[in-house]
């Protein structure tokens, strides 16, 4: 999915619906590879504009319901479960991803770099980098913006750098995130099967912190993990208002609308 998200080259999905209803492109051998290849072109960083942030938006939420889609337990949900699912998640993911996947500038490589693992300090905190070199920051011309970007970063982005997140625990992270049982619109059985996942989730995750980082340090990473979900919620608040504003004017009726604003 990564090396997909940094070519830059993908076509985004225009409805939810019939992404969901479509072959999991990440197991498309001939489209990842078509999608995966890297970018060698030069770009200049500029300051990320409400148009680049929701391109960017709707390229995430398109790899979002890829991944997805690549879960086992998927197969065993209904189509509106499924979606409920991806509802629920679509304001979260899109800003982690921008989180853990910043880019930052290294002369070696055609001024961008992906940092797969945020345990080393990066050029400028105050600034989160896609991979086509736009870039947010806290202090910016567009007052809606503002706050959500600095919670991004102070409460999320450097949270997960001190804490040491790898990748593996970011993918876990992400797949605890997408199995809420509260999720709007599932059904019964759909929220029962999705509370049975979480936990078995939770404790996955866990077992594996506790390995990897001893008992003290993962109970403490943990937690933090967990208060974060609750920051990330906050943010999210901000992308609806943020996109409901744009909504007004620009009606396009992309991911955006139908996963975070409008609905299906």
């Amino acid at each position: 999915m990564l090396a997909v998200r940094n070519a830059c080259t993908f076509e985004p999905h225009t409805s939810a619906t019939s992404c969901m209803y479509s072959r999991c492109l990440f197991k498309d051998l001939a489209w990842m590879a078509s999608n995966s290849q890297k970018n060698l072109e030069s770009f200049n960083p500029s300051p990320c504009s409400l148009e680049a942030l929701r391109m960017w938006f709707v390229r995430d939420l398109s790899l979002m319901m890829e991944w997805g889609k690549c879960l086992p337990i998927m197969d065993t949900l209904l189509l509106n479960d499924k979606l409920a699912l991806m509802k629920s998640f679509a304001p979260i993911f899109p800003l982690l991803q921008l989180a853990f996947y910043t880019t930052a500038p290294d002369e070696s490589s055609n001024g961008v770099v992906i940092k797969l693992e945020p345990d080393i300090e990066p050029p400028n905190v105050d600034r989160l980098n896609y991979p086509d070199g736009t870039y947010i920051e806290k202090d910016n011309d567009n007052q809606n913006t503002q706050e959500m970007y600095t919670i991004l970063i102070e409460s999320c982005y450097k949270l997960l750098k001190r804490l040491q997140i790898k990748q593996e625990h970011i993918v876990l992270y992400k797949m605890l995130l997408l199995h809420n049982p509260d999720a709007e619109g599932l059904s019964s059985t759909g929220k029962k099967t999705i509370e049975q996942e979480r936990n078995r989730l939770l404790n996955h995750l866990f077992i594996f912190l506790s390995n990897e980082r001893g008992k003290s340090n993962s109970q403490m990473l943990f937690s933090n993990l967990l208060m974060m979900s609750a920051t990330l919620n906050r943010v999210a608040s901000f992308v609806r208002r943020v996109f409901d504003i744009n909504h007004i004017f620009n009606r396009s009726n992309d991911l955006i609308d139908q996963l975070i604003i409008v609905g299906l």
